[in-house]
């Protein structure tokens, strides 16, 4: 499948379901795609988004963040655990809204919304 194929599939995924964990999409594409990895998608400002992709599923999602396809949000409320076991294991934790630069990597747990 062709990235913009994959990318058309990324997007009809997050608009059916909102509010899309990284985790999820990993689910939704892994039978189609390659998803696990140990690449980083990184923001400008020494923030790490999302760990463990693929090169593939990386090459399909940036482009669909930094043109604002994609918009990413603050998880809910239901996430705080997960966060917690996160950053208790091996980075530091962003503010939402972000202050960057950092000088160091954090973690910016996000979830995936379509730009409207």
């Amino acid at each position: 499948m062709t990235t913009k194929k994959l990318q058309q599939k990324v997007l009809e995924i997050i608009r059916r379901e909102d509010n899309v964990r990284i985790s999820e999409l990993k689910r939704w594409m892994s039978d189609i795609m390659t998803v696990d990895g140990d690449v980083q998608l990184k923001l400008p400002g020494n923030l790490i988004v999302f760990d463990g992709l693929s090169q593939d599923l990386a090459d399909v999602l940036n482009p669909l963040i930094r043109s604002g396809k994609i918009v990413l949000h603050p998880p809910t409320h239901l996430d705080e655990f997960i966060i917690k076991i996160r950053t208790t294991q091996d980075m530091k934790l962003a503010d939402w809204p972000p202050k960057v630069p950092y000088d160091e990597p954090h973690w910016l747990p996000s979830v995936m919304r379509v730009h409207a």
